[in-house]
């Protein structure tokens, strides 16, 4: 028995350099990549200049329609319920203790319906379950925010916009994922 455990401990000891090795590539070997041999060039028409600036152009050409889907759904007619998928506040109630209320959909027997859930962090920080509604509830919970203060807020978002479905997630309003159905994530 200690024989099989000392030898799958080697084997696995093995497999991780092997993977080391390879993921460092050249500079394992005291050369950089710049530095290392290489004849792939020698018949390609285009010199490595070219490639950088071709990868460049393409960088920037994301880079711009991430720019323009950021612009457009920084208006506020996106940034609604229909819209909204999910959202998180955490709240420093008048008691000194801090509250968190989340929105979403949940998913049931007959589809997805609208729950809402409201926690309360222990000593720890760990969001212990006060109370569950049904349905987004608002006028319960209403004291939570015209009394305490909002010290983090997080929504998620999905429409489509140019015949693309969009998807986004901002925390203290600062846009940190979007991402369009084609592939193109950006963030």
């Amino acid at each position: 028995m200690k024989r099989l455990i000392f030898s799958l401990i080697f084997i696995f000891a093995l497999i991780l350099i092997v993977y080391f090795y390879r993921s460092t590539g050249f500079e394992g070997k005291g050369l950089t990549k710049s530095e290392s041999p290489s004849y792939s060039n020698i018949d390609s028409p285009q010199s490595p200049d070219n490639e950088h600036t071709s990868a460049n152009l393409q960088h920037s050409a994301v880079s711009d329609e991430c720019q323009n889907y950021i612009k457009n759904l920084s208006d506020p007619k996106f940034e609604n319920l229909e819209n909204r998928r999910w959202s998180n506040y955490h709240i420093k109630y008048v008691d000194g203790e801090i509250y968190r209320i989340r929105y979403f959909y949940d998913d049931g027997p007959n589809g997805e319906y609208k729950k809402t859930v409201l926690y309360k962090e222990d000593e720890t920080e760990f969001p212990l379950i006060v109370k569950t509604f049904r349905g987004f509830e608002k006028e319960e919970l209403k004291d939570y925010f015209d009394r305490g203060e909002v010290i983090w807020q997080e929504q998620a978002y999905e429409t489509i916009l140019n015949e693309k479905s969009v998807y986004w997630r901002k925390i203290n309003n600062e846009f940190v994922d979007l991402n369009v159905d084609e592939g193109l994530s950006c963030l």
